[in-house]
């Protein structure tokens, strides 16, 4: 894996923030150094593989044009199947026996989905342990089954998910459980009170967040449309977008903005170390996602106290009491549901969102601990 933004990354970092990283002699595995600079705390844990392999392994989706130039000639060969996969196994048991040969694992843990589980399969370890932080209801369909199948346990990160894997590979199921990623509510609730010192992030009207990483799968894109019958219906307010990702999905969202006429309410703030402060000010987190495994910014608004619209996608109904911590709706109705909470104080105030104690670190920990 790298350390790219987005939920794995999250959730990798509050699991090492546990006394999980304090009881356990840890090293982390990625395959290159896209963004260890942005992730200070983790760096004293990872390992990395030699440069070919990280050659091999690098995503060029947000790299310069210089690079993706260079790196086309990787990019044909890998895309070429009996060559690419060929060389991908190859890579894959060179890195495997190298980090073996310089140290000795308890546990191996396969904490990504993509080259990961493929990757992993070739440790010698026979306590392997696979997560899986996706929808495999809604995942392209490649056959799988026999990797995952060298796995001693397969964990996903809610219910939902672990059901919808379980239904794509029923013969994986009996060694198939979930558990949630951890947050940790008191690191969460000191990060919120720092101060904001951001020009664009005004609150002095309705203010709405949404954050993640700049994806298609995130539907960001959909946001300025929803604004725009907000704003013809009247309503005041500011909805702000944060995260980071590929320039193309960024443009896409832009265009909508000017397109739909909201410069002045939909606003782009880019990717935070630390969105705690905003989601603390903001007045309603909204989720526009076609798809989610464990959405983690569900449980930090709920640590926070502040209410939440999603999208229904299938685990949005395990994190979101509807009526208390938000409201679940379609994203053609849902402009309909946010109108309602800006314009309708005792609507809003009847939003109480309270995290549950399923997400307790200490519970998440000794799952953990059991599992592993």
């Amino acid at each position: 894996m790298s350390l790219s933004t987005g939920g794995t990354t999250s959730a990798l970092k509050a699991l090492m923030q546990t006394s999980l990283s304090k009881d356990n002699d840890i090293s982390i595995l990625i395959f290159c150094n896209t963004g260890v600079a942005q992730n200070p705390e983790l760096q004293k844990y990872i390992i990395m593989p030699g440069k070919l392999a990280q050659l091999w392994f690098l995503n060029i989706a947000n790299a310069s044009l210089l690079t993706k130039i260079l790196m086309l000639p990787i990019k044909v060969i890998k895309n070429t199947p009996w060559l690419g996969n060929r060389i991908d196994t190859m890579i894959a048991k060179h890195i495997a026996k190298s980090v073996e040969r310089k140290a000795q694992y308890d546990t191996v843990i396969s904490f990504a989905e993509n080259t990961v589980p493929g990757l992993v399969q070739h440790f010698g370890n026979e306590n392997k342990i696979v997560w899986v932080h996706c929808d495999y209801g809604n995942r392209v369909k490649r056959e799988e089954e026999h990797i995952f199948s060298k796995y001693r346990k397969i964990v996903c990160v809610s219910k939902f998910t672990r059901d919808s894997f379980a239904k794509r590979y029923p013969s994986l199921d009996y060694k198939t459980e979930y558990v949630y990623n951890v947050c940790s509510f008191d690191s969460i609730k000191a990060k919120s009170k720092e101060d904001i010192n951001d020009k664009q992030f005004d609150t002095s009207v309705f203010t709405i967040i949404s954050i993640g990483r700049i994806a298609t799968v995130k539907r960001f894109h959909k946001i300025p449309e929803i604004a725009k019958r907000l704003k013809d219906t009247g309503c005041t307010f500011k909805w702000y977008i944060m995260g980071g990702g590929s320039a193309e999905d960024t443009d896409k969202i832009k265009t909508a903005i000017e397109s739909n006429g909201v410069s002045g309410e939909v606003i782009m703030l880019g990717a935070r170390s630390n969105p705690y402060p905003y989601i603390k000010r903001a007045n309603l987190l909204v989720s526009t996602s076609e798809s989610e495994a464990c959405p983690m910014i569900f449980n930090e608004a709920k640590i926070l106290g502040i209410p939440i619209v999603s999208s229904n996608f299938g685990s949005s109904y395990e994190f979101i009491k509807q009526g208390t911590d938000g409201y679940i709706t379609s994203i053609e109705e849902m402009h309909k549901v946010i109108e309602k909470l800006i314009t309708d104080k005792t609507e809003y105030s009847k939003l109480a969102p309270v995290a549950d104690k399923e997400l307790l670190e200490e519970t998440i920990i000794a799952k953990i601990n059991n599992i592993i």
